[in-house]
C-alpha cells in the first residue's frame, strides 16, 4: 500500500543548526548542511516525518551548491543530484525497510524519490 501523495509533501522541520551558522559564509553553510545530511538517519521518525526532514535538508544543500554552478553545468548537476537524493534517502531508512530498499535499488532505472516514498 502506497502513501498518499499529500503525505510526501515536505513539512518544515528544524534542522537544529544554529542560525548564526546558517548566515555564515557559503562554505561554512555547505559544511554544516553536508554534515547534517551525512549524520541523518530515520531513527524513530515515521517515514513521512523523515522524508520531510530529509527533503528540507536536501533543498538547503542544493540551494547552496547550485548557487555556485554555471548555468551550462546546472542541468547535469541536477540530474546527478536527483539520483543521489534517492540513494541518500534509501540508505538512511531504518532496517525494516531493507526489502523495499533492495527492490528499488535493484531496478535498472531507479525511480525518483517521490516514487520511492510511495513504495513504502
Amino acid at each position: 500500500m502506497g502513501l498518499p501523495k499529500e503525505s510526501l509533501q515536505p513539512k518544515q522541520y528544524s534542522t537544529k543548526v544554529p542560525i548564526e551558522t546558517r548566515v555564515g559564509s557559503t562554505q561554512s553553510r555547505q559544511y554544516v548542511n553536508t554534515r547534517a545530511l551525512s549524520q541523518l538517519n530515520q531513527g524513530s521518525m515515521s517515514i513521512q516525518e523523515f522524508y520531510s526532514f530529509f527533503a528540507n535538508l536536501w533543498v538547503e544543500y542544493t540551494n547552496i551548491v547550485y548557487a555556485s554552478v554555471p548555468l551550462e553545468g546546472l542541468i547535469a548537476i541536477q540530474s546527478v543530484h536527483e539520483t543521489s537524493k534517492c540513494d541518500q534517502f534509501l540508505m538512511k531508512l531504518r532496517g525494516d525497510f531493507k526489502a523495499i530498499r533492495s527492490n528499488l535499488m535493484n531496478r535498472e532505472l531507479v525511480p525518483l524519490l517521490d516514487i520511492c516514498g510511495r513504495a513504502s
